[in-house]
């Protein structure tokens, strides 16, 4: 199985329904698709780009982790969701702008995404989990918006490229953030 087309009369892809399909390359999705459940391509490791549609609001835990030749990601403006490992593992990711629409992104979302380089969150993010963007090695930059309220444990932890971090002080609310979050990266810096 080297190529998929989602009929657009599909609007909710079930749990692992494409998961280790090893030759899979090339997938067209339903334009009236919602949500990508979880595992729906863990594992697809020569998917190497999929145009996710607008509309999209949920993309659910493992649904594309260990696709390690995904490369063209473009996550729609429509995604409100972003689940636990998502994109784990997604090595040659290189660019990932998260909607306005996602205020969560979930535990190791992003864990692993060793050539990410530029990531853009922007405001109305809150939550940022556990380790969501730990082991992303060739990120440069963070601007963490000042909507973001947490910041989990390890969240950027190993992401030892980072050379400029920015980190707003939100007055008008309680904010959770640690150094443990950048673990690692503020090891290799004489002062906190």
């Amino acid at each position: 199985l080297m190529k998929i087309t989602i009929p657009d009369t599909v609007e909710r892809i079930s749990y692992s329904a494409f998961t280790c399909c090893e030759k899979l390359v090339v997938v067209s999705l339903s334009k009236n698709l919602k949500s990508i459940e979880s595992s729906t391509f863990a594992g697809c490791e020569l998917l190497e780009s999929i145009e996710l549609p607008e509309g999209l609001e949920i993309i659910k835990d493992y649904a594309f982790m260990n696709c390690i030749s995904l490369s063209n990601l473009e996550l729609p403006s429509s995604l409100k969701e972003i689940g636990m490992n998502a994109f784990y593992e997604c090595k040659s990711i290189e660019e990932i702008i998260v909607p306005k629409n996602v205020t969560h992104i979930s535990d190791s979302a992003f864990n692993g995404c060793i050539n990410l380089e530029t990531l853009s969150l922007v405001e109305g993010l809150e939550i940022i989990d556990s380790n969501a963007f730990s082991n992303c090695k060739k990120l440069k930059e963070i601007v963490i918006p000042n909507s973001v309220t947490r910041i989990g444990y390890g969240a950027f932890s190993e992401c030892v490229g980072l050379e400029k971090i920015i980190i707003p002080f939100a007055s008008s609310k309680e904010s959770e953030y640690g150094v443990i979050s950048f673990n690692s990266i503020f090891s290799r810096t004489a002062n906190v």
